[in-house]
């Protein structure tokens, strides 16, 4: 759909499009505060191109139900985005000359047609990306709800993580959090994307059917390396290995990022000397003569080779470097090596992540050590 508005205060140009979708959403009395909320929670690129068909797929998602319960049940804070996306979608002509938009930016903001928008040029902003994509399947009702819970989980564990983030941003006196942030939740936004390609379709088939989102994530976790019947596959032997192995990968990102999503305060971004991908969590590790369990803190690492043209290349092609470039995995802990191998022997027992060979780097690893 494309609207075309006239020149109000010569089409407000001096004023950021996505400052303008605020004063024109104030109108109908519902809160700044809400408002931004919605932008933030789904870190929404300031352009809004293609806005009003992820807000279309947003509301599709959180209208989704199953045993009469819908996302927004389970997540209350997002009844009032509800409200917000049924303002803007009510009455289209007038929204638009609202926020008086110039016809470059009318065509953009209601783009509801075609590839992505911002498809390639944004790494950060997963969800969004997300938000874009319509249930892929025509013949199977089913699975389309299934997809829809699959970005209603997305949306919910971003909306949880973020709010920690720039929670944690304002009380070191920043206005939002560091773009490692963003680049870590986007990550799995992508891979909840493979679900919609025309290889992967059928897989979502195994994705659950719950909108608890503790019960949806631990039935997530325990797909992960289980032997599964998949008819649809038709490639050689080698390409269905690789396949499993990305769709293994996949199921297992998508988790971790659920996990942190219900447990936002045990996972963080640390930022290393070396400029390493560093995930922080605290995890129990019991020792081995059968001692008190006793905590540590661990870091997943995973660091890929390749320069930085060849990943960004992948990304663009919506690919992720990490199923195509040679990776080094290890922990990093903060005590000895005896504590690694406490560290190490728990994350293993608990099937997560990483389940390989690690190291421990030197502490000159740390900044600030």
């Amino acid at each position: 759909m494309s609207v075309r508005a006239g020149n109000i205060e010569d089409q407000k140009s001096r004023t950021p499009i996505r400052e303008r979708f605020v004063r024109a959403v104030a109108t109908k009395n519902i809160s700044r505060n809400q408002i931004e909320h919605m932008l933030r929670s789904i870190d929404l690129h300031y352009s809004l191109r293609g806005f009003v068909r992820r807000i279309r797929n947003l509301r599709r998602i959180l209208s989704t139900r199953v045993d009469n319960r819908s996302p927004v049940d389970e997540f209350p804070v997002l009844s009032a985005w509800i409200d917000i996306i049924d303002f803007v979608l009510e009455d289209p002509d007038r929204f638009t000359a609202s926020m008086g938009l110039t016809r470059d930016e009318s065509d953009d903001f209601w783009n509801e047609v075609g590839t992505d928008p911002v498809h390639g040029k944004m790494e950060d902003h997963g969800l969004e990306s997300l938000l874009w994509i319509t249930p892929p399947s025509s013949d199977s009702a089913s699975r389309n709800v299934q997809f829809s819970l699959l970005q209603a989980q997305m949306v919910m564990a971003q909306t949880s993580i973020l709010a920690q983030e720039y929670g944690e941003a304002k009380s070191k006196g920043a206005e939002k959090p560091d773009h490692r942030v963003f680049q870590s939740v986007s990550r799995a936004a992508r891979e909840a994307k493979r679900f919609a390609r025309k290889g992967w379709i059928h897989s979502i088939d195994l994705l659950p059917n719950l909108i608890d989102r503790k019960e949806y994530r631990e039935n997530l976790e325990a797909l992960v390396g289980k032997p599964r019947n998949l008819p649809h596959l038709e490639f050689a032997d080698s390409d269905v290995a690789s396949f499993l192995d990305h769709l293994d990968n996949a199921l297992d990102r998508i988790a971790h990022f659920l996990d942190r999503g219900l447990n936002p305060g045990i996972s963080e971004k640390r930022e290393y000397s070396k400029g390493l991908d560093i995930e922080l969590s605290r995890t129990p590790a019991e020792r081995a003569n059968g001692q008190d369990p006793s905590v540590a803190d661990s870091e997943i690492v995973s660091r890929l080779k390749g320069s930085e043209d060849q990943k960004r290349a992948l990304e663009d092609a919506d690919e992720s470097p990490a199923d195509h470039l040679p990776r080094r995995d290890f922990i990093l802990v903060s005590g000895s090596a005896e504590t690694a191998n406490w560290i190490r022997a728990a994350q293993e027992r608990a099937n997560q992540m990483l389940p390989r060979t690690y190291s421990e780097p030197h502490q000159a690893n740390f900044s600030g050590c």
